[in-house]
């Protein structure tokens, strides 16, 4: 297990050959299960974000995956691009 803050909200990460995230604060999942090949035998919250995974005889470092910004409209002079979303995965 390993704890982390992620955009002011503390997660907490667990593993087996899955690693969860889950929202401390809202106390429900923050994402999608990632799965590995093999058994995770050591999981580490690291600075800005990041995440280490030892897997097997492997290592990840995962980081968080912001979705690109959505296109400027051009519904005339000083329209303002729409606010990006979360997306709803932690990584």
């Amino acid at each position: 297990m390993a704890t982390a803050v992620l955009e002011g909200r503390p997660t907490a990460f667990s593993a087996a050959r899955t690693v969860r995230a889950w929202d401390l604060a809202a106390d429900q999942p923050a994402g999608g299960d990632l799965v590995f090949p093999h058994p995770i035998t050591a999981l580490a919250a690291a600075p800005r974000g990041r995440l280490g995974v030892c897997f097997g005889t492997d290592i990840a470092v995962l980081s968080r995956h912001e979705p690109p910004s959505p296109p400027r409209s051009t519904d005339g002079p000083g329209s303002a691009p729409a606010a990006p979303s979360s997306g709803g995965a932690p990584w």
